[in-house]
């Protein structure tokens, strides 16, 4: 009986020590793995904190063309800047922004001829997909897949598609091609794409403050200050919305076939345009002068005949 007892008592011991061995080695085990995520945690946050700040500067690039965007289209400066880039782009932006003429120059301090709207677009467009290429291609496999989709969409976006077709299509020589006589509000009517493409710039904006890596605030931004070109109104379009609506349909027919051709100029037969108030006119006095002269041409000898 002493010597079951006494095995029975090794045999606690033993289980005893194999038990606090294991439990030791599972606690061992699930600090490791917490310090492992912790380690691949600041890892991430480190690799998308240096991809956010590769673009910084192309982002602030971008935050500042679309604020000019809408300060040259605007009547006149606004009383205050807006509180944000969010009140920004939610409000008026996208209906202010459409009336914007991209054939208005763009004042530089060169001695050169004064670039205009077109080759400022292409200019921050190309920029800012080079520089955001060059950062979905050096940190892939590593950032977020939500941050890469951001900038995919901001770069890839309609908007940008649309811009770079137009001037890669020179629209203003497809315009003399057809005989269209225009002010280049190329973005009037797309307001769809202009709030689809500030979305994804907000979504980007909203990043940079999660992780608190500054961008330039939109008060500081050189648009809202009258002393800085270009000045407010500087690139409105001179007629009133409603008088370019006889305009819309050739201008879009031209526009959908540059981007439907990749940017190529290709010359496309139009077999429909819109006619203005004159043009009719014309037309109902070609027809009347058709039929008299249908009417001289047999009537006459038909009458001579009888």
């Amino acid at each position: 009986m002493v010597e079951n007892n006494m095995e029975y008592a090794g045999l606690k011991d033993i289980f005893a020590g194999v038990a606090t061995a294991t439990l030791g080695s599972y606690i061992t085990i699930l600090l490791v793995e917490r310090s492992f995520r912790e380690q691949e945690e600041h890892r991430r946050q480190r690799i998308q904190a240096a991809a956010l700040r590769q673009i910084q500067g192309s982002l602030n690039s971008h935050l500042s063309f679309l604020s000019e965007m809408y300060i040259v289209a605007l009547e006149e400066y606004p009383s205050s800047p807006p509180a944000s880039y969010a009140e920004l782009f939610n409000g008026d932006f996208d209906k202010q922004v459409q009336l914007l003429d991209f054939e208005r120059s763009y004042p530089t301090a060169g001695d050169g001829p004064n670039p205009d709207w077109f080759q400022i677009s292409e200019n921050e467009i190309s920029n800012l997909r080079n520089q955001f290429d060059k950062t979905i291609n050096q940190y892939a496999g590593l950032m977020e897949p939500e941050l890469v989709e951001t900038l995919q969409s901001i770069k890839e976006s309609e908007l940008t598609k649309f811009l770079t077709a137009i001037s890669e299509a020179n629209i203003r020589k497809l315009d003399s091609d057809f005989g269209v006589d225009r002010q280049y509000t190329v973005l009037f009517g797309h307001d769809d794409i202009i709030s689809s493409h500030t979305d994804a710039v907000l979504n980007l904006v909203q990043r940079y403050e999660d992780v608190s890596i500054d961008i330039t605030p939109i008060e500081d931004q050189g648009a809202w200050q009258d002393n800085v070109t270009p000045h407010a109104g500087s690139a409105r379009v001179e007629n009133n919305p409603s008088e370019m609506e006889h305009v819309i349909e050739i201008k879009q027919n031209i526009e959908e076939d540059v981007v439907k051709t990749g940017g190529k100029t290709e010359k496309v037969r139009r077999t429909t345009a819109p006619m203005d108030e004159y043009s009719r006119r014309e037309v109902l006095y070609g027809l009347i002068v058709f039929f008299i002269g249908i009417t001289i041409s047999f009537g006459i000898p038909l009458l001579v005949s009888t």
